[in-house]
């Protein structure tokens, strides 16, 4: 068994440049999500969740708005695309989704 558990999401914290990568690789599946291009695409805070991988919940000023993208780093490196939530507000609160 490996020392690796798996649980609930971590608390938020300041988007790193590794964050912004990350959300970098999946920008072109996030617009086709939203339906729009982003004319600001700026990762602000993050929270994970281990996984069989690391889930990314981040959320990403747009420039006219925020949204809340959720990615999958796997232990290989890989990352994919999972959802995201569009409409948000700074103020808003970054939870599983």
């Amino acid at each position: 068994m490996s020392g690796k558990m798996c649980g609930g999401m971590k608390e938020t914290e300041a988007a790193t440049a590794e964050v912004q990568g990350l959300i970098d690789k999946v920008q072109a599946e996030a617009e086709k999500a939203a339906g729009r291009s982003f004319e600001k695409y700026e990762a602000k805070i993050f929270a994970t969740q281990l996984v069989n991988g690391v889930n990314y919940f981040v959320k990403v000023d747009t420039g006219s708005s925020f949204l809340h993208i959720r990615l999958h780093k796997s232990f290989q490196g890989a990352v994919t695309f999972s959802s995201i939530q569009d409409g948000k507000a700074e103020a808003d609160d970054l939870a599983y989704f």
